[in-house]
């Protein structure tokens, strides 16, 4: 039930004394409900809760022989238990307190026999059972009405008349500074449609008023003015700075050329341009040109050697031979650091003293005599003329990544190569990997096949930690594949392998 909805004002906050009038109101008649509340709840009181005590009896001060919660025969204990929540009694003995029936154990009388009053025993011991509890119940209605009104007539262990009488005094405290505080800023025009603000009476400083501020701000933008004035003097005097300047740069390139008849290329003039007091570039670039019966051929070269002012040198040397555009030559650069010759030609040979091929180069391949070599690396050797029982160039392919099993007998690829053989040849071939059996005997197998032919297969359900696999097969020229297939239980790996392949003439 609620007999107060407060409105939306935070305490401490500033408001209205209308607001404040309002809201005592609202609670004056919030006390009025609840004083009918409380007096219907003392003239209806909510439902009591039920306690029940439980009676036992046993033949030791524990409980333990002979417990019964029935009839007590010639037990000579008898054990209680008061506020409980249910009305059976409990079979545990240490719910209860035990004490004896009779003052003096071994004298004990029936409790079924003795009368209290004329009136049985268990009978007044049923009843001061009911007179218990309805005390019980009773104390608790009390607190539970004590504790109710208390929870509405409080706030925060403060009554409620008190905290309303503090929120309303903080309130018109709060309205009376807000007011004083707008009058300084100040005041609405006669017919409440706008704020005149008092300009000498509002600050931006400690020490600087809004209107001194705004005086500052006019004197800028007064200065601004007569600083764009100037700043227009300074444009006009660069353009005429910019003019004079394009009239000399455009003598300066005047003596370097000018565009040719269509405006498509620019004409250098390599007497007028230096590359020193007594050198013109044309020095450092030659080109001999002919041309009959619609066709050309040139002849270019350059050489240069420049040192920049930071000290930075570098060399080139250049030779273009150009016949109707099939350009072929060679370029030279030298930074200090790195040197490097370009060749551009169709065929390269190097003769010796005495007209003999040392080394040829074309499209075809390159072709050298008699060579000697400490080392050599080369993906393949392909040979038409070795000697019987010759080997090419072995070939091998490793992983390291995990292969997990699949089931028994659900192969998958390990690894693969391709090799080709120029003619017939003998293709050996071996498989080295390694398995894991984290759970001990598992199944496992593996299969090395050439050329689609199974050649080796080793497998079972025993622990192997390492497998080896080789085998043979003669093949025809051609392109041929190797590869390793492995299988293996859900608990075995295949880790690390490596596949060697060598083709034998």
């Amino acid at each position: 039930m609620s007999i107060y909805n407060p409105s939306n004002m935070p305490r401490h906050n500033l408001a209205r004394a209308e607001d404040v009038n309002r809201e005592l109101s609202k609670i004056s008649a919030a006390f009025e409900q609840l004083q009918a509340y409380v007096d219907n709840l003392i003239a209806n009181p909510p439902e009591v809760i039920h306690l029940y005590a439980w009676r036992a009896y046993s033949n030791s001060a524990d409980g333990r022989i002979d417990f019964t919660t029935g009839q007590p025969g010639t037990r000579s204990y008898i054990g209680l238990a008061f506020n409980k929540l249910v009305e059976t009694a409990g079979s545990n003995p240490d719910d209860y307190a035990w004490s004896p029936i009779s003052g003096i154990v071994g004298n004990l009388v029936a409790v079924d026999t003795l009368a209290v009053a004329g009136r049985p025993a268990l009978t007044v011991l049923s009843d001061l059972d009911g007179l218990s509890n309805s005390l019980l119940a009773y104390q608790y209605d009390r607190q539970t009405i004590r504790d109710y009104v208390d929870a509405k007539l409080f706030v925060d262990g403060v009554a409620v008349n008190t905290v309303i009488v503090s929120e309303s005094n903080q309130r018109r405290s709060a309205d009376s500074a807000l007011a004083e505080t707008i009058a300084l800023i100040g005041a609405k025009t006669p017919d409440g449609s706008a704020f005149i603000v008092d300009l000498n009476k509002t600050y931006v400083s400690p020490t600087i008023s809004l209107g001194v501020r705004l005086s500052q701000i006019v004197a800028t933008a007064n200065d601004a003015v007569t600083g764009a004035q100037a700043a227009q003097a300074s444009v006009q005097a660069l353009a005429q700075s910019i003019a004079t300047g394009d009239y000399a740069q455009a003598s300066t390139l005047a003596l370097l050329g000018s565009k040719t008849a269509d405006g498509t290329a620019f004409q250098m003039n390599l007497a007028n341009v230096k590359v020193s007091a007594a050198q013109s570039l044309s020095q450092y670039i030659g080109q001999e040109v002919a041309t009959a019966a619609g066709s050309i051929a040139s002849v270019t070269t350059l050489v240069e050697a420049v040192v920049t002012p930071q000290g930075t040198a570098s060399a080139k040397a250049v030779l273009q031979l150009d016949v109707n555009g099939h350009v072929i030559g060679y370029s030279a650069t030298n930074d200090g650091h790195t040197g490097q010759m370009t060749f551009t030609i169709d065929k390269f040979t190097l003769l010796d003293t005495g007209g003999n091929s040392l080394f040829i180069a074309d499209a075809g391949g390159v072709k050298m005599h008699n060579v000697e070599v400490d080392t050599i690396k080369a993906g393949a050797i392909i040979s038409d003329s070795l000697a019987p029982n010759a080997a090419a160039l072995p070939v091998t392919i490793s992983a390291a990544s995990r292969l997990g099993g699949a089931g028994q007998d659900v192969f998958m690829d390990s690894l693969t190569i391709n090799i080709t053989t120029l003619k017939p040849a003998i293709i050996f071939a071996t498989l080295t990997g390694a398995q894991s059996f984290p759970n001990g005997d598992r199944y496992y197998g593996n299969k090395l096949y050439i050329g689609g032919t199974e050649v080796f297969a080793v497998g079972g359900l025993k622990t192997l930690d390492s497998v080896t696999l080789s085998g043979t097969r003669y093949m025809p020229a051609g392109t041929h594949e190797i590869k390793h297939r492995w299988a293996g239980d859900g608990t075995v790996s295949l880790y690390g392998r490596t596949l060697f392949v060598l083709a034998i003439y």
